[in-house]
């Protein structure tokens, strides 16, 4: 028998039920929600900035205003600290949800580029040691990958849309793009990508 051509045929089942599959994984993602605390020096800072928004009604580094990281992420997971002083639960739940919108970001991305291989290919994004590792973590990689993959998205609409519509995508994409910079300042750099793509098409 050609294990190859087997292996084809296994790739082509599982592309005709993707939903299966990401769902699986998924499910994978989830088996890392915990009410556990895995300390990083970088994550206990975010925790205290994030912390401090709710409780201090400003944003401060451990009482300093001198933040020293990018204040984004603390802004994007410090609603869950009116659930509590230390809602870990919640933040654990938080990036699974970050992690499933990745995945899907990545399978429509896929998808897009090389439809053969968008499951098996958005599995290896996905089920992985570096992967998992992230969403145990209250750090700020996870959700700059998901605002990153769906902001090429909203772009890549704004560029195929007719004008009305590449109006919207364009300003929901600027808002993605400016929150993408707050988490990370090296996230502008897809705005000028952007650019670059539009200057390509014309």
């Amino acid at each position: 028998m050609d294990n190859g051509a087997s292996l084809e045929r296994w790739l082509a089942r599982c592309n005709e039920q993707p939903r299966r599959w990401l769902g699986a994984f998924a499910l994978l993602l989830a088996t890392q929600i915990s009410p556990w605390w895995y300390p990083a020096p970088d994550a206990v800072v975010y925790l205290s900035m994030a912390r401090s928004v709710v409780f201090d009604a400003h944003l401060t580094r451990f009482g300093s205003r001198q933040l020293g990281l990018a204040p984004g992420y603390p802004l994007l997971v410090s609603p869950t600290f009116l659930l509590g002083d230390l809602p870990l639960l919640a933040l654990s739940i938080v990036n699974w949800v970050l992690a499933v919108l990745l995945m899907l970001g990545v399978y429509l991305w896929v998808r897009r580029c090389v439809p053969p291989a968008a499951v098996l290919l958005t599995g290896l994004v996905v089920v992985n040691i570096g992967m998992l590792n992230l969403c145990r973590r209250n750090l700020s990689e996870l959700p700059f990958m998901t605002l990153a993959v769906w902001s090429v998205h909203v772009f890549n609409a704004a560029r195929r849309a007719p004008a009305v519509r590449a109006g919207f995508y364009a300003l929901l994409g600027g808002a993605l793009l400016a929150l993408l910079g707050l988490i990370r300042e090296v996230g502008i750099t897809l705005g000028i990508g952007f650019i670059a793509a539009l200057c390509a098409d014309t």
